[in-house]
């Protein structure tokens, strides 16, 4: 590969810079392996219902997906994000979304830009908090602000917002049955959620047992040796690296553009494009056309300076791929000779990345691809930036020695030994609570007798959604979930939780206020068919899947 790479001179390197540049729309995207140059029908992208994905379709409806992602979550999917919502999987809902397009083109459902419009005007994103109006300015501002942090455009956003109003449609189309729920349904439903608990529970905190644990060399060594993978090490890497960053650029991008006779003009056709009220100031009010433009011309600088950076990093790479041998020190022995400030990543591995700085996911994958044969990278685009990395060492995984991480095992004991203590008690406490009750006793005597105490929150039902007076230790969800379990009059056995456990009471379940109910149940029915409606959507859509036989890339494919 890099023989072949050296012999087609600089002329490669644009056109590989302009391959990944072209596919940096998105932070996290799929453009790094599906960026080529090729033509569609060249590129395996897998299939949906038989016929074969194309290259442009896909990487539209990729970035959708992302809209997406953060349209529920509020966030752009990053590592971090994505595993906190079940290991989200961009590639695996791309997929999906494009099995919905498809069938909403199937039924022939059609949204117009006054359909898109709308769609975008009642989005919750932006509605005035105070009057429930859509507010242009939220909008403006998340073109602007949350879309460019995305590397998306406003094309993006509006082709988002069309067929997610298409896919709403679809919704309507294939789960209108679910929508028929009788009255007497509707209130018997009403009444079973809101009947209301009221409890008393009792908290077994973890940390109210670590004092207590006892700590011995032996105990921490046969601790540590149980639970050697847990204390495993990842495959890591380490790089050098050199960074063309776009701010050292300046000065020729103003030269550039002050030989640029046509930029008056573009900037007036960009400020036109945007709109008048695209820019803002501190106080929220449009910006005066000249201080609209003067932020354009910006932009336009930081692009050229961008484009100096990519230009320099092309040079680079163009000599270090023609020195002989190839050698990993051959990456700072040029930036030395161009007077390059070369630096070095601590090793990281696959998922973390460096810490020295926030790169692009590309830059951990080919950083995990280099080799003694190939230790160089091809130019890596980030935000303002251009690098050029080269393998140092790669450090497999391995066990840390319990001396180097004796603190942490330490504390990991404390927190195991302490828990099992919590949990002890706890089941004990619940078995003494039952018994004490079956005596004709309250649970307030039995938490006395056994020097506990007692907490009493504010009564809820199934649909409450917060109390003021439960403790942060106690997580709502899980109270709900062992008190409506219970009959009244009964105990739940030890309840686990992040930081402990708990016990609990239920004293007595209230009706639903008849009065309440009347004013309640006409959201509460609208709410209950939209519900049904999703889960009637769902189950079509997993059949609809398994029908489509929706297929990855072969290489992707499981091996059997």
């Amino acid at each position: 590969m890099f023989a072949s790479i050296r012999r087609h001179q600089k002329w490669l390197w644009f056109i590989i810079i302009a391959v990944i540049i072209l596919s940096f729309v998105v932070f996290f995207s799929p453009t790094a392996r599906y960026g080529s140059g090729r033509e569609d029908s060249d590129m395996d992208l897998g299939t949906v219902d038989g016929q074969p994905i194309e290259r442009r379709q896909f990487l539209e409806t990729y970035r959708e997906s992302l809209l997406s992602y953060l349209f529920r979550f509020g966030e752009w999917p990053t590592k971090d994000a994505m595993s906190r919502q079940n290991d989200y999987d961009a590639e695996k809902e791309t997929r999906n979304r494009l099995l919905l397009l498809k069938r909403v083109a199937d039924l022939g459902i059609r949204v117009n830009d006054e359909g898109a419009a709308k769609w975008i005007a009642d989005s919750p994103v932006f509605k005035d908090r105070q009057t429930g109006l859509f507010k242009q300015e939220s909008c403006d501002m998340f073109i602007k602000g949350k879309l460019a942090e995305g590397g998306l455009t406003d094309l993006d956003f509006y082709r988002f917002a069309r067929n997610e109003s298409a896919i709403q449609h679809l919704v309507e189309v294939i789960s209108a049955g679910a929508k028929l729920i009788s009255t007497k349904e509707s209130e018997a439903l009403y009444r079973q959620e809101n009947e209301l608990a009221s409890v008393s529970f009792v908290h077994f905190a973890t940390s109210n047992h670590t004092a207590s644990v006892s700590i011995t060399p032996e105990e921490i060594g046969k601790f540590y040796t149980n639970r050697m993978s847990l204390y495993r090490n990842p495959d890591r890497v380490q790089v050098s690296y050199v960074r063309f960053m776009a701010t050292n650029h300046t000065a020729e991008a103003e030269k550039l553009m002050a030989g640029d006779t046509n930029l008056s003009q573009q900037l007036d056709q960009v400020y036109l494009q945007r709109g008048v009220n695209f820019f803002v100031g501190p106080d929220g009010k449009p910006l005066p056309a000249q201080a609209a433009k003067e932020k354009i011309r910006e932009e336009i600088k930081s692009e050229f300076a961008l484009r100096a950076a990519r230009k320099a990093a092309a040079a680079f790479a163009d000599e270090l791929f023609a020195m002989t041998p190839v050698v990993s020190d051959n990456l700072e022995k040029l930036a030395a000779a161009k007077k390059v400030l070369p630096g070095e990543t601590a090793p990281f591995d696959r998922f973390q990345g460096p810490s020295e700085f926030r790169v692009m996911e590309l830059f951990n994958e080919t950083a995990f691809k280099l080799s003694a044969e190939e230790p160089f990278s091809v130019p890596l685009p980030d935000q303002d930036s251009v690098f050029i990395i080269a393998l140092k060492r790669k450090i497999p995984s391995d066990v840390p020695a319990l001396d180097t991480i004796r603190q942490r095992v330490t504390t990991d004991y404390t927190q195991s030994k302490a828990k099992e203590s919590a949990r002890k008690e706890g089941e004990a406490f619940a078995q003494a609570a039952t018994n004490t009750l079956a005596q004709g006793k309250s649970f307030a005597e039995a938490a006395t007798a056994a020097k506990l105490a007692v907490k009493s929150p504010s009564a809820f039902s199934k649909t409450t959604r917060s109390l003021s007076d439960l403790d942060s230790n106690v997580d709502l969800q899980s109270l709900k979930a062992a008190a409506f379990k219970l009959q009244p009059g009964g105990v739940s056995g030890y309840m686990t939780t992040s930081d402990g456990g708990f016990v609990v009471h239920l004293r007595a379940l209230a009706p639903a206020d008849d009065a309440v109910m009347k004013t309640d149940l006409p959201k509460f029915t609208q709410n209950l068919q939209q519900r049904r409606q999703i889960q009637a959507f769902n189950d079509w859509f997993i059949k609809e899947r398994e029908l489509a036989k929706i297929e990855p890339p072969a290489a992707k494919k499981s091996v059997k």
